[in-house]
This record gives C-alpha cells, sequence and structure tokens, in this order.
C-alpha cells in the first residue's frame, strides 16, 4: 500500500545470548508480548494505517526463519485486534482478525483517538527478535494550514510507546512505561520523512559474561 504519511516504525525487541556461550543461539530468556501501544504526544496529527512486521536481531541466527514464522503464526491464528484509544481512555474496536503485513486502515481526520493498541489473542514469544508497528500518520486539516502559513521553519511532533508484557518475577504480564521519540518534523510544503522513527522498549533479556 503506497500512501503519503509521516512514518512512525514503533519496535520492541528481545536481545539473549543463548543458555551458554557454545550455545549462542538458543535456550536463552525470550520475551512474551500481549500488546504493544503508540501514542501521539501532540495536537495536530493523525493515525492513518499501521502493519505488523517482525525482524531478526543477528543475521548469523540460525533459527531466523523457525522464530519468524513462530510470530507470524500467532498473529494469523490468533484473533490479533487493533483498538483505537480515545481521550477517556476508552478503547474503541477498529479491527479485529488482523494479519501479519497486512495494512490496517485507521485514517482518524477527526482526531478521535490519541493512541492505539493492538493486542494479541496468542502472546508474541521474542527471541533475539523484534516486532513492529509501521505506521502513517497525517496533519489535520487546522494543522496544514499552520503549515502553509510558515515562511520557513518546520513544525514538530512527539509520540511514544509501551509494551504489555510477561513479568516473569511477578508471574504476570505488565504494562511498561511509555518511552517517547522527538521530532517528527513538517516542513512549508515539503514533507521530510526519516528513514524510520524506532522506539526500541527495552524488555527482559539474558547475558552471559
Amino acid at each position: 500500500m503506497n500512501e503519503r504519511g509521516i512514518p512512525l516504525r514503533i519496535r520492541a525487541v528481545n536481545v539473549n545470548n543463548g543458555s551458554s556461550y557454545e550455545n549462542r543461539y538458543s535456550g536463552g530468556e525470550t520475551t512474551e508480548i500481549k500488546a504493544v501501544y503508540s501514542r501521539l504526544d501532540s495536537a495536530g496529527v493523525y493515525f492513518k494505517s499501521t502493519t505488523i512486521t517482525t525482524y531478526a536481531t543477528d543475521e548469523q541466527n540460525p533459527y531466523n526463519a523457525e522464530h519468524r514464522q513462530a510470530v507470524i503464526d500467532a498473529i494469523n491464528n490468533g484473533n490479533t485486534k487493533l483498538y483505537g484509544i480515545d481521550k477517556a481512555g476508552t478503547e474503541h474496536l477498529i479491527q479485529e482478525h488482523v494479519k501479519y503485513d497486512t495494512p490496517v486502515l485507521i485514517e482518524d481526520k477527526h482526531g478521535n483517538y490519541e493512541e492505539i493498541v493492538v493486542k494479541f489473542e496468542k502472546p508474541i514469544v521474542l527471541d533475539n527478535a523484534g516486532i513492529q508497528l509501521r505506521e502513517r500518520v497525517w496533519l489535520s486539516e487546522e494543522e496544514m494550514k499552520k503549515l502553509d502559513a510558515l515562511s520557513d521553519g518546520s513544525l514538530t511532533y512527539n509520540s511514544s510507546t509501551s509494551v504489555s508484557y510477561y513479568d516473569t518475577a511477578k508471574k504476570e504480564y505488565v504494562k511498561g512505561a511509555y518511552l517517547g521519540q522527538k521530532e517528527q518534523r513538517a516542513f512549508r510544503r515539503i514533507f521530510w520523512y526519516p528513514p524510520c522513527t524506532r522506539l526500541s522498549t527495552s524488555l527482559p533479556m539474558s547475558r552471559v559474561s
């Protein structure tokens, strides 16, 4: 799907060193993810679409294909749902049965949602891998007028993300703190698209010294 918009790339990552020095690619501490939240922290922008994908953290890992397929199966075989969250914190179902690498149109031109959340019926298990939301956001009509009125300079927009993951110490799913990314910039008449906006939420990881 080719569409205009300011791209955001929301990422949550697991990195582990396996069970030992001799076994670096398996047996490490994995991370279970139940939900990924994406929040727009500036007025005047709205969600257009989102797409769920995954990626490997180490191209040399011989289990990459297996890990990738496990993530895809969890997304496609469970009832993965996308919700919009309004100013009061109420969740509104946008679409259920969301599929892997398939764009979901949101087109929230009226700015009803300050935040969106993808919830996984089957938790996503990350093992030296990451999951990402590839999003597009755009400017409201009023914000476009502000942009057109600029003689020079730019407008700046902020966003943040949070992840609900399984806390092995508490033995329950917890929602992590929001981590932010600043300076999504829109210049007068010409929109600047950064290669990606990476909001890498730090999740539990295993390290072997």
